[in-house]
């Protein structure tokens, strides 16, 4: 008997990955403008704004900006600011060593906590304040920018499209690291899927865009509450609106490079944070993950009300289903050399699905660069 529930939890899973993987499907560049209304007229580029928010990341600038500087876009339409958000070692002045000649880099300095706004939320409320873009970006200060990113991104901005959001990929040396990329890819996809089918629950804020008028509409960073998520809280801000839509992109025009974690706390950090922040998600997206965690709960008893060799096929199926979904973006982005960390990947994925909703409901209390929040 509980073989056929655990027949039933499969199906839905499996189920659940063809229906993400139609969402996903619709977020590729060929697809975007399959389904776009065409403009009548090639629209003028407009004037962008990209700011990176960066607290004591000496290590991960340079290339940062030296990535940024390689934009394939024109100086005249775009500007970039630098947010030194109280660093104590030396970012600020690799900043104003390597930008000196750039007339479109800007760096500012935060000296103080914003009375609205706490920590890398007021950062980037004081560099929007200052920003003539028509389109805000966003990335980290420990990522790396595709030439193409700004000019592609800042042609999806059309008819009533707010928000754009995309990949970002984490570099992978070994299995630890391999785990943690795969884990990124997957956490994307869902959302990308999600905004394929007109149901975004989040894009994520290493690489975030925002149009000027959808960002004002909601009073921006300062008229939103406190998150230790300030993307995902602007995201649903806007969202609530109902003036605005998502675009997420499959693009390896769009792609963004990051690092991993070194150490699994680290992690652990990270996931209570963006965990805390998702905690009031849209109920499409608890419906979507809430489908993934029953499925691995059944599994779990499962070893005690099943026999190994069933559990086993099960396991497989989802397995093969997982791998399914992520075969687009991996083609994408030249990433199949990650598959090798695929069955370690799982087995974190499972582990890491079922015990970390629990963590979250009780440890609301997150630490993120040297701040307790």
């Amino acid at each position: 008997m509980f073989e056929i529930v655990l027949l039933a939890a499969l199906f839905l899973y499996v189920a659940d990955i063809f229906w993400l993987q139609r969402g996903l499907l619709r977020c590729f560049p060929f697809q975007q403008r399959f389904f776009a209304e065409q403009p009548s007229s090639v629209p003028a580029l407009p004037f962008v704004t990209v700011v990176v928010a960066a607290r004591n990341e000496e290590k991960n600038i340079l290339p940062c900006i030296e990535s940024l500087s390689r934009l394939e876009y024109p100086h005249d339409k775009i500007e970039i600011i630098i947010v030194d958000d109280r660093s104590t070692d030396t970012t600020s002045g690799i900043v104003s060593t390597f930008i000196a000649s750039l007339s479109h880099f800007k760096l500012l300095r935060i000296t103080q906590e914003g009375k609205q706004t706490h920590g890398k939320a007021n950062a980037l409320a004081v560099a929007l304040d200052e920003a003539r873009g028509e389109i805000f970006m966003f990335t980290d200060a420990d990522c790396t920018v595709s030439p193409l990113w700004v000019k592609t991104t800042a042609e999806q901005f059309q008819n009533d499209v707010g928000i754009v959001g995309s990949y970002t990929l984490l570099t992978a040396r070994n299995t630890f690291e391999g785990i943690q990329s795969l884990d990124w890819l997957m956490h994307f996809t869902v959302s990308a899927a999600m905004a394929g089918h007109q149901l975004p629950i989040t894009v994520i804020g290493n690489n975030f865009s925002i149009s000027k008028k959808a960002y004002n509409a909601v009073g921006g960073f300062r008229g939103i509450p406190f998150s230790v998520t300030e993307d995902y809280a602007l995201v649903q801000a806007v969202l609530k609106t109902k003036k605005y839509n998502v675009r997420f992109l499959v693009s390896d025009e769009t792609l963004i490079r990051s690092y991993p974690c070194a150490t699994w706390k680290e992690i652990y950090r990270q996931k209570q944070r963006w965990g805390v922040g998702a905690l009031d998600m849209v109920s499409e997206g608890i419906i979507v993950i809430g489908i993934g965690y029953v499925a691995h709960l059944l599994f779990l008893f499962g070893f005690f009300f099943s026999s190994l060799p069933f559990l086993l096929s099960l396991f497989g199926i989802k397995f093969l289903a997982d791998i399914f979904l992520l075969r687009k973006p991996l083609s994408e982005f030249r990433g199949r050399t990650l598959l090798k960390h695929f069955l370690a990947f799982e087995v974190y994925y499972y582990v890491y699905g079922l015990i970390f909703p629990l963590i979250v409901l009780f440890t609301k209390k997150v630490t993120w660069k040297e701040r307790k929040f």
